[in-house]
């Protein structure tokens, strides 16, 4: 398995990696397929060979002072397309993250990097990044709808229907049974009292 997390922040950016190198035949724990470069970082998951290969071409690429951030996606869709085989392209998934951003480059399916995001990831492990991304929005969002739901009843009657549109529309972001039980305790509260 392997999984590429990176993220960029205000200063930086960083990258994480949890790879075994795995074929039909043997396992290689520890293997990161990685590449630190001056100014960008690269992460490979899939076939082994060719990311380590594209690895390898980075490094001397970089020796030579052939590639940097502003290079990088070129020197990887090249190398794609010149060294890889069309059928084996499919194999492998490309993280680039520079100070512009982290993209994904997915050469089976698309010709070119992705739009840039503040956080990426690749791997089979990926989707457990992204349903714990999933998980700490969702939190968010109820978090952010409780304290509007609790602001909204504070509201006079007067302002009641304005309130009724932005819980509607906060409701709409929340799952399902979470919006029936918050709309129940909103009506609950505007009930008239003898």
């Amino acid at each position: 398995m392997t999984c590429h997390l990176a993220m960029l922040g205000a200063t930086g950016a960083v990258m994480f990696s949890d790879s075994q190198g795995s074929d039909s035949e043997s396992e290689n724990h520890g293997n990161q397929k990685q590449f630190v470069g001056e100014d960008f970082l690269v992460g490979g998951a899939g076939h082994g060979w060719i990311v380590m290969r594209l690895l390898a071409e980075l490094s001397d690429a970089q020796a030579k002072g052939n590639v940097d951030a502003a290079r990088v996606e070129k020197f990887i869709t090249d190398f794609m397309l010149n060294e890889v085989a069309a059928e084996a392209r499919g194999s492998v998934d490309i993280l680039v993250t520079t100070l512009g951003g982290v993209k994904r480059y997915t050469p089976g399916v698309f010709t070119k990097f992705g739009k840039p995001m503040a956080v990426g990831s690749i791997g089979s492990g990926a989707t457990y990044i992204g349903r714990a991304q999933r998980r700490v929005h969702a939190a968010r969002d109820s978090v952010a709808l409780s304290a509007r739901a609790r602001r909204c009843v504070a509201l006079r009657a007067l302002r009641v229907r304005r309130c009724s549109t932005a819980v509607r529309a906060l409701l709409a972001h929340a799952s399902e049974r979470r919006a029936r039980s918050a709309t129940s305790a909103i009506r609950a509260r505007r009930a008239p009292t003898v």
